[in-house]
């Protein structure tokens, strides 16, 4: 893996062979899962599969790029995507947006139509159904809940501290946007959506097997034919 390989860009990296791997891209989810980004790497390749991760440092490197950059042409070079929302919400800020590189590449995933399989973990879940359930939906509802607790005496509001602590509320917030599948600005009936689907995971072991489910992605190659 040499210098120069390392600086000619993904997209003319692409060999005009149509029978080369899919490729599999990996959102940027590091903190708190590294054991699970494992177990997908592994699952992904026995499936035949190639893998871009961060995590795993398999996604190619411009030296002329940022790593926001690189791992967005990652995602467009892509054949498949497998989104990870946990409570994490992600270290990777961008500064002029204030939204983290792996919510980007969940967009633009969305945005490409890309066959995609998006994880949540279940105490994002849980927040998410808690608040709704005390009447705090959607981005506006969350934003309420915030201004809400600010104004508690430390003690009233010490149990919603804590399930803030438990799951960053970007992470809900992520997580309801992907819920609106690839209408992501359109107010559709839940079962008028498309590209919606989010399974929820609780161990490690995430759900990967459901890419068994999904037709074998075809290349970009093949697509362009």
């Amino acid at each position: 893996y040499n210098i120069r390989h390392m600086e000619i860009r993904w997209t003319n990296r692409i060999s005009a062979d149509s029978c080369r791997r899919p490729i599999v891209f990996v959102s940027s989810t590091v903190y708190d899962k590294k054991d699970m980004l494992d177990h997908i790497r592994i699952q992904v390749q026995n499936m035949n599969y190639d893998v871009r991760m961060s995590y795993a440092g398999t996604i190619p490197a411009n030296s002329t790029e940022s790593a926001y950059q690189d791992c967005l042409d990652a995602v467009r070079d892509a054949d498949f995507f497998i989104g990870i929302i946990s409570p994490s919400y992600g270290s990777g800020i961008i500064s002029r947006t204030g939204t983290s590189i792996t919510q980007e590449e969940m967009r633009l995933a969305r945005e490409l139509k890309l066959p995609r399989l998006m994880l949540v973990d279940e105490r994002v879940k849980v927040l998410a159904d808690f608040l709704n359930h005390l009447g705090f939906r959607g981005e506006k509802g969350r934003s309420e809940f915030r201004s809400l607790i600010e104004h508690y005496s430390p003690a009233d509001a010490k149990p919603f501290k804590a399930a803030s602590r438990i799951c960053d509320m970007r992470s809900v917030d992520l997580y309801d946007e992907m819920l609106l599948g690839e209408d992501a600005e359109a107010e559709r009936p839940a079962e008028d959506r498309k590209g919606n689907w989010i399974q929820e995971f609780r161990t490690v072991v995430a759900p990967v097997h459901r890419l068994r489910t999904v037709p074998r992605p075809e290349t970009r190659q093949m697509r362009l034919r």
